[in-house]
C-alpha cells in the first residue's frame, strides 16, 4: 500500500515503535474486560482515565505553545540529546506509555485491591470450559479479522488516488472509529443484563433489553453520524489544514455517516449474541459486507471504473447491508421463538 516514499517511511517510523510495544494495549484490554464481565465497571473506567491522562501529559511534550497556538516540533529531546526522537515515533511513545500505566494502576488492584479473586498458575492446565471459550472466540475472532481486512482493502484502494486521498480516508474513518466505544459500551453492559436473564431463562425479557439496549446505540451513533455529515468542516479541520486533505474527509462523510446507525446496530447485536451464543449471524453479516465490498470493487477497479465516490458509495452500502442482515436474520431466526415465551 506504499503511496510514496515520505508517506512510507512516516508509517515504519510510527508503526515500528507501537508493534512492538502492542502487547500493551492487548493485555491491558484483556484485564479491564475480565474486570467488567466481573461486575466491576468502576476500576476499568478508572483504569481508562488514566490511560487517557498519561497520554495526553506525554505527548503534550510534542508540541510548543506559541502566541495561542501549539506547534508540532520536529523533535522530543531527554537527557542531553541522549535520547531524540521524532514526533511521530514520540506519537507512538506516548501512547504506548498511557496503556504502561493504566497496565500498572489495574494489575495493582489484583494484587493489592479488596477484591474477591486469586489467581494460580496451576489452574492455567485445566482445561474446564476451555472449549467452550475457543468456539465462541474463534467466532469472535473471525469479526474481527474480516473487519480489519474490510479496513485494509479500502485503505489500499483509496490510496491509488493520492496521498491527499489517503490522508483525508483516514480522518474520517478515525470518527467511526471513536463511535465504536459508544456502541462497545452499551454492548458490554448489555452482555451482562442479557447474560442474566439468558441465565434465567427468561428469554423474552433478554431479547426485549437487547433491542432496548441496541436502539440506544443505533440512536446515540446516527444522530453522531447526521450532524458530521451535515457538518463535516467540524470534525475534519480538527486534523489538518490542508485543503485536498479536507475535501477527501468531507466526501467520506457526507457518503458514509448517514449511514453509522446501520453500524451501529450490526456490531451492538453482535455483542450481545455473545451472551445468546448466537455469533454466527453476526460473522455471517460481516462476511457478506466484505465480499460486497471487495467484489463491486473490484469489478469497478477491473473495468477502469472506480473512484473515491463509488468506493464510499459502495462502502455505505456495505454498512446497509451489514446492519439489516444481522438485525432481521436474529428477529426471524434464533430469537423468533423467544417472543412467545410467558
Amino acid at each position: 500500500m506504499k503511496i510514496d516514499q515520505e508517506v512510507s517511511r512516516a508509517a515504519l517510523s510510527y508503526g515500528n515503535i507501537l508493534l512492538g510495544g502492542i502487547f500493551l494495549i492487548w493485555l491491558f484490554n484483556i484485564i479491564i474486560s475480565v474486570t467488567r464481565g466481573s461486575g466491576n465497571t468502576i476500576m476499568p473506567a478508572f483504569s481508562w482515565l488514566i490511560v487517557l491522562s498519561s497520554h495526553v501529559l506525554l505527548a503534550s511534550f510534542n508540541f510548543n505553545y506559541l502566541d495561542g497556538n501549539f506547534i508540532l516540533k520536529n523533535n522530543v529531546v531527554f537527557l542531553s540529546e541522549n535520547y531524540l526522537f521524532n514526533s511521530l515515533e514520540w506519537s507512538a511513545i506516548s501512547l504506548l506509555s498511557g496503556y504502561f500505566f493504566g497496565l500498572v494502576f489495574i494489575l495493582s488492584f489484583y494484587f493489592f485491591g479488596n477484591h474477591s479473586y486469586t489467581f494460580k498458575f496451576s489452574k492455567i492446565l485445566q482445561l474446564d470450559g476451555f472449549l467452550k471459550l475457543i468456539k465462541s472466540g474463534s467466532l469472535a475472532s473471525c469479526q474481527s479479522l474480516m473487519t480489519i481486512s474490510l479496513a485494509l482493502f479500502c485503505t489500499a484502494v483509496i490510496g491509488i488516488f493520492g496521498s491527499h486521498w489517503t490522508a483525508g480516508f483516514g480522518i474520517a474513518i478515525r470518527l467511526e472509529l471513536l463511535l465504536i466505544p459508544i456502541i462497545f459500551g452499551v454492548g458490554g453492559a448489555l452482555i451482562a443484563i442479557v447474560g442474566a436473564n439468558v441465565g434465567a431463562n427468561k428469554l423474552k425479557r433478554a431479547v426485549q433489553m437487547t433491542w432496548k439496549g441496541t436502539a440506544f446505540s443505533v440512536f446515540i451513533v446516527g444522530i453522531t453520524g447526521l450532524f458530521f455529515s451535515f457538518y463535516p468542516e467540524f470534525w475534519s479541520n480538527f486534523f489538518t489544514h490542508n485543503p485536498q486533505a479536507i475535501d477527501a474527509a468531507e466526501v467520506y462523510l457526507k457518503v458514509v455517516a448517514p449511514f453509522y446507525a446501520f453500524f451501529a446496530l450490526g456490531l451492538g447485536l453482535y455483542f450481545v449474541c455473545q451472551a445468546f451464543n448466537t455469533l454466527f449471524w453476526p460473522v455471517v453479516g460481516t462476511f457478506l459486507r466484505l465480499i460486497f465490498v471487495v467484489i463491486l470493487t473490484s469489478f469497478f477497479l477491473y473495468n477502469n471504473l472506480a473512484s473515491p465516490y463509488l468506493l464510499f458509495i459502495t462502502m455505505s452500502s456495505g454498512l446497509i447491508i451489514y446492519g439489516l442482515f444481522i438485525g432481521l436474520s436474529l428477529h426471524y431466526g434464533p430469537w423468533k421463538s423467544h417472543y412467545k415465551q410467558n
